[in-house]
């Protein structure tokens, strides 16, 4: 049996430079999956809950293999090889990335769930359709989630996002942030 040999996976930022996919879990890259590698459980149960709740949507990320007992979350190799933010920055992202984007969107809001993490490099394509990936990111409206719970793995950009929206008990407003980060792009879609 041959050894899988894993290397890590980048994003392009907005400086054209490789960075850290995700703060939430460490990204790796095989010939045949990505590899989603979460340190907290928090965030971990979060991604397999949404993708329990998304598995029949068209756009839900394709999911190979679950480890519970460490962490790890396997999903098909388009994860990391047709990732939007690689195809973007290639100039090979389906013309019509952003229709389908906002459909995704549209169908997560009918469905009151917002996504509060929507950057290019959460998304993939497969076949010509975009996938949704990081459902960590993933919230109710009436969610109770503290600002205390999401701090590890805010960049500074977000964690001045949602301080704006954190009540004096720790509470963020997960509705209010959700609704201010699409009023003014935050995400970078437009």
């Amino acid at each position: 049996m041959t050894e899988v040999k894993w290397k890590e996976w980048r994003k392009i930022n907005e400086m054209n430079q490789l960075e850290k996919a995700s703060l939430a879990y460490d990204a790796y890259q095989s010939e045949d999956q990505y590899l989603m590698h979460f340190s907290d459980e928090f965030f971990f149960k979060k991604e397999i809950e949404h993708i329990d709740r998304l598995s029949e949507k068209w756009y839900a990320p394709e999911v190979e293999k679950i480890d519970i007992k460490d962490f790890k979350i396997y999903l098909q190799h388009h994860a990391w090889y047709n990732n939007l933010n690689i195809l973007i920055h290639e100039g090979r992202a389906p013309t019509d990335w952003e229709d389908q984007v906002d459909r995704i969107i549209e169908d997560l809001e009918r469905a009151n769930i917002y996504k509060m993490n929507l950057f290019t490099h959460c998304f993939y394509v497969k076949e010509g359709k975009v996938h949704i990936m990081d459902c960590y990111g993933c919230t109710f409206p009436d969610e109770i989630v503290t600002f205390g719970q999401i701090d590890p793995i805010l960049s500074k950009r977000s964690r001045n996002l949602f301080l704006q929206f954190r009540a004096m008990d720790g509470i963020v407003d997960m509705k209010e942030a959700y609704r201010y980060s699409k009023a003014n792009n935050v995400w970078g879609l437009q």
